[in-house]
């Protein structure tokens, strides 16, 4: 299924009164409560946190060139942003058009904005029409959209994927080695663009999935959607999927970035699994990552549940918040979740007092990793388990008698002194090609 944003949420739109009904009694977690953070948006789209902790909203507009990116901060801690002197306008006036098939109209507009070091804008915005609503990277000089790069000509030209030429540009994300990156959920594909010259290459194309259900084709288009930076500099993507959409068929993919793209095997790793129809992600202060699904299914097209706020555990994920009418884009600041609810036409601030953590998950990459063990006092091979056929050696240096111990997983049991205790340093060697996940209990 190739996936065009504006049709996608016109088709959807239409559905928009059955999501409300069943958002009628939403399972919420105790601690977690939602307000408005901003409303009376139109077809609002990505959410980004600036370098002055503002909410950066992305709104797409009316199909009239009226695409605005906006700024919001809660000066009078009323838990919201619509009060007086609440709200920037960064840009106003951005290309804004309604295009697709009769009956499939959709907006094409502004996408997403999110800050760079300098203090830059970088926007994905639809432009043109014909053949098809392209995207464009550029910036924001003086309050206009400055377009940089052509990805819809990029996708004409290339076509990463191989399945004919479509483009929907979904979200975009700077890396920390300052170039620009794109999901192109219609293209299956991640791309690269160079801010200083436009230039595009593909960084990734993603493969299709099998289909587990008896029902629909038998594999799915990927269609990558939310893109960001996690805290080991990683660039991570998660899925929506293709029809029929299956429960807890969709995964965030970690880029494991050797050579300047992810295109051989091996470069990209699943890590967050067991999402469905999944549309962005983030994570908190502790590395605890989230994701929001769109909908727990979009195969039941005459009465598909609504969207939801997931937090993502290796033991099972956990539901934060259900209820939310098309959440498209989740971004996390100051112990707060904020989510488009596009079909609500609303950015929804959601405050969780997370629940007590069970495991803390640490990304270890291929050679050796210096970590600060945080779970309970155990052995190695109870904490590490299978991971220890991918790890040759672990040494921990006590300060206090300056002696190191170690374990090796292949020498005799009586030669390994490693034990793990709370706030112990220790040395690991990785000998898998990709990166492997320690999830590491805790109390």
């Amino acid at each position: 299924m190739k996936v065009s944003l504006g049709i996608f949420l016109a088709v959807f739109s239409a559905l928009v009164g059955l999501l409300a009904l069943n958002a009628s009694t939403p399972n919420v977690l105790a601690e977690a409560t939602k307000t408005v953070w901003v409303a009376d948006l139109n077809n609002p789209g990505q959410v980004t946190v600036n370098s002055d902790g503002d909410i950066v909203i992305a709104e797409g507009g009316t199909g009239v060139n009226d695409g605005r990116i906006l700024a919001t901060r809660d000066l009078n801690a009323d838990g919201d942003a619509m009060d007086a002197g609440e709200m920037t306008v960064i840009a106003d006036g951005l290309p804004s058009i309604s295009a697709g098939e009769p009956g499939e109209e959709g907006v094409f507009g502004t996408i997403a904005a999110v800050e760079d070091a300098n203090g830059t804008y970088w926007v994905l915005n639809a432009m043109d029409a014909e053949p098809f609503p392209t995207g464009w990277v550029g910036s924001i000089v003086n309050g206009d959209f400055v377009p940089l790069a052509d990805l819809g000509a990029y996708e004409a030209a290339n076509d990463p994927d191989q399945d004919g030429v479509e483009s929907n540009p979904w979200d975009l994300v700077i890396g920390t080695d300052g170039m620009i990156y794109v999901n192109d959920a219609a293209a299956n594909a991640t791309l690269k663009v160079d801010p200083d010259t436009g230039d595009i290459t593909t960084y990734a194309v993603w493969p299709e999935f099998d289909n587990p259900l008896d029902f629909g084709p038998p594999t799915m288009d990927p269609v990558p959607t939310g893109i960001e930076v996690d805290p080991d500099g990683l660039l991570v993507t998660v899925f929506l999927t293709g029809f029929p959409f299956p429960q807890g068929g969709a995964y965030a993919a970690g880029m494991f970035d050797e050579d300047g793209d992810v295109l051989e095997e091996g470069e990209t790793f699943a890590f967050m699994t067991g999402l469905t129809a999944t549309t962005d992600l983030t994570h908190d202060e502790n590395n605890v990552h989230y994701a929001v699904e769109v909908s727990t299914n979009l195969a039941d097209e005459e009465n598909p549940p609504p969207g939801r706020l997931m937090q993502y555990s290796p033991s099972g994920n956990v539901v934060v918040m259900d209820g939310l009418i098309g959440p498209i884009s989740v971004a996390y600041h100051d112990g707060a979740f904020y989510v488009t609810e596009l079909f609500a036409g609303i950015v929804s601030r959601i405050d969780n007092e997370p629940p007590a953590m069970i495991e803390r998950s640490v990304l270890l990459l291929p050679g050796f990793n210096f970590v600060a063990y945080t779970g309970i006092a155990t052995d190695v091979e109870t904490s590490l388990g299978d991971l220890l056929d991918d790890i040759s050696i672990i040494y921990s240096f006590d300060n206090a008698s300056k002696e190191w111990s170690a374990f090796d997983p292949d020498a005799p049991a009586a030669l390994n002194d490693l034990g793990l205790e709370v706030e112990q340093v220790v040395v690991l060697n990785v000998t898998a090609d990709t990166p492997i996940v320690w999830n590491m209990e805790v109390e």
